[in-house]
């Protein structure tokens, strides 16, 4: 999968599910990991909402594009409790792929040279190339976590991503890792995006 050249992300999703229909008919016990659907829905509680500002005329309008001030203060207020995140303003996307989309498109330029551990997340490969960044993909350890010492940095690279829980393995970043991750950054003035959309999917007591 890290061929990019040979092996387009999009040719590589339309495979997948050839070959499981393929060992399902062989006989063989296929589980399909290919998206992160709950097998649950979501609160009681959040059903209600959703349901309460159906009846809002407001909510059939357009509103900022950052996001309702209520929702965007909910959400500061949540990093702040659930991550110790504070000082920092929130904006509110249509899913984490627009998120990063946003990201690399505000951070880099034509030829800026982009980081991701392998393997790595088709969206974020794709929405990087978009935004005309050279994509370079490094090789985790034996857990499947990133190495802070193998990271190539070089004078053009703008970015470095970690997904934590990863997606596709749902291998999680240690807290010390992405300190020492971020500190390299830090000191070469790189941009670190951490994807924590499984944060709340860890168990255990496992640091993040």
């Amino acid at each position: 999968f890290t061929n990019r050249k040979h092996f387009p992300s999009q040719e590589i999703h339309s495979q997948i599910p050839k070959a499981m229909k393929e060992r399902s008919e062989a006989g063989m016990e296929v589980s399909n990991l290919m998206q992160g659907f709950c097998f649950y829905g979501p609160p009681d509680s959040a059903v209600a909402a959703g349901r309460a500002a159906l009846e809002r005329p407001e909510t059939a309008r357009y509103n900022q594009d950052a996001g309702t001030p209520e929702l965007r203060a909910a959400l500061v207020d949540f990093m702040r409790r659930e991550h110790g995140v504070s000082g920092y303003d929130v904006q509110v996307t249509a899913g984490a792929n627009q998120a990063f989309a946003n990201i690399a498109a505000a951070v880099l330029d034509e030829g800026s040279e982009a980081i991701l551990f392998e393997p790595a997340y088709f969206n974020h490969v794709m929405a990087l190339q978009l935004a005309g960044a050279v994509v370079t993909t490094v090789a985790t350890g034996p857990d499947l976590t990133p190495d802070p010492a193998a990271i190539p940095f070089s004078d053009k690279t703008r970015i470095v991503v970690v997904v934590t829980p990863s997606n596709p393995t749902g291998a999680i970043t240690s807290g010390a890792t992405l300190r020492a991750i971020a500190e390299d950054c830090r000191q070469r003035g790189v941009w670190l995006v951490i994807d924590y959309t499984y944060v709340l999917f860890t168990f255990d007591g496992e640091e993040q």
